[in-house]
Parts: C-alpha cells; sequence; structure tokens
C-alpha cells in the first residue's frame, strides 16, 4: 500500500463491515426472542453495551494493528518512518486499555441517558438497527485511531 490514507480507508471498511455484522448476530442470539428490550437489567440493552463496546473496540483495535506491524515488517507501509517498530505487546496492550476506556464510556453514558431516552425500552428491530449502526460507528473511530497510534510509533516499542 502506497498511501496512508488509503490504508487506513481500506482497514476501516474492512472493519466496519466486519464489526457490523459480528453486532447484529449477537444481538440476534441475545434478544432475538424477546418482543420488548428493557433499558436496564440483566437482560437489558445497559448491561449488553458492555461486552458489545469491549469487543468491538478490541477488535477494532487488535486485528489492524497485528496486521499493520506484520505490514510494516514486511516493509509495505512505505509512507511510515523505517525505524518504526510495534511489538505484539504494544499492540495488544493498546487494544485491551482503548477498550477497558471506551466500554467504561460508553455504559456510563448509556446508564445515565437511556432510562430517560428509553423508559419504555426498545423492541427488538429497532435495537437490531441500532446496534449495527453503533458497532460501524465504534470500529469506525476505532480502526483509524488505532492505526494512526501504531504508525506514528517510533523507536523500538
Amino acid at each position: 500500500m502506497s498511501s496512508r490514507a488509503g490504508y487506513v480507508r481500506t482497514e476501516t471498511l474492512i472493519s466496519v463491515a466486519i464489526n457490523t455484522v459480528l453486532s447484529l448476530a449477537f444481538v440476534h442470539v441475545v434478544f432475538h426472542a424477546q418482543a420488548r428490550i428493557p433499558v436496564l437489567g440483566a437482560h437489558g440493552i445497559v448491561p449488553d453495551m458492555a461486552p458489545q463496546t469491549f469487543m468491538v473496540t478490541l477488535m477494532a483495535c487488535l486485528v489492524p494493528g497485528l496486521l499493520t506491524r506484520q505490514r510494516l515488517l514486511a516493509g509495505r507501509l512505505p509512507w511510515v518512518a523505517r525505524d518504526t517498530r510495534i511489538s505484539v505487546g504494544k499492540v495488544i496492550a493498546t487494544a485491551i486499555a482503548s477498550a477497558l476506556v471506551m466500554t467504561g464510556l460508553v455504559v456510563g453514558l448509556c446508564w445515565a441517558l437511556l432510562p430517560h431516552l428509553l423508559p419504555n425500552g426498545l423492541a427488538f428491530t429497532p435495537l437490531l438497527l441500532e446496534k449495527a449502526v453503533y458497532g460501524a460507528l465504534l470500529a469506525a473511530v476505532a480502526t483509524p485511531w488505532a492505526i494512526r497510534t501504531f504508525t506514528h510509533t517510533a523507536g523500538g516499542c
């Protein structure tokens, strides 16, 4: 890949597509038997935001990070400084830390707002659409951030 913008765009689109499909699949598995999903409670929307946010952020940082590392080592990213190094440990640690921070922020925000915005919960189909859009948006934010973070790292990390 010769263009940084093209590389980031391609990896982001792939991540968005994968995380949208995974979000659809998991919401279907978790909530398919419910006509109306409550906001709070053991089987509610807010508790479900935690694993979705954590996993989408983790995968949207981890997979592109590892692929970027592999491509850097192979010399396939000419727009990155030759001395740029990324350890597997740094990719994993960054992905986990990002997922934990994002999960804390999103769940806290959802816990504070959703009971007021959706006092009666949400029907399955609107929830399915919301989760798909949320998974796509989360991947669209996390993936380019991760790639830029890893490709701007210089030295012996």
